[in-house]
């Protein structure tokens, strides 16, 4: 796959909207393939921006669920239980 800073940025973007890896293929003009053993090269900068772009994407959710659920939602309490269940099993 070609690393180009264009293709770099199409993937950040596209990260941040929370696109699915089929979706983000097909608008990056790439095989599903591809992208997925593109992915999966942790020295790769395309899958170390997407890894950080859905780690960030991912902590705005959590941070907006926290606020909801201090403001009293019972869904947003109901994830942010499990956010904590989450953290639990992470923990080495």
């Amino acid at each position: 796959m070609d690393r180009t800073e264009d293709l770099i940025k199409k993937v950040c973007e596209l990260t941040q909207k929370l696109t699915p890896i089929g979706d983000m293929a097909i608008f990056l003009g790439v095989s599903r393939v591809e992208l997925v053993m593109e992915l999966n090269d942790i020295e790769s900068p395309i899958a170390q921006v997407y890894h950080l772009e859905k780690a960030k994407a991912s902590l705005e959710i959590r941070e907006q669920n926290i606020e909801l659920a201090r403001a009293g939602s019972p869904t947003a309490t109901i994830a942010v239980a499990n956010y904590l269940k989450d953290m639990d099993n992470d923990e080495p």
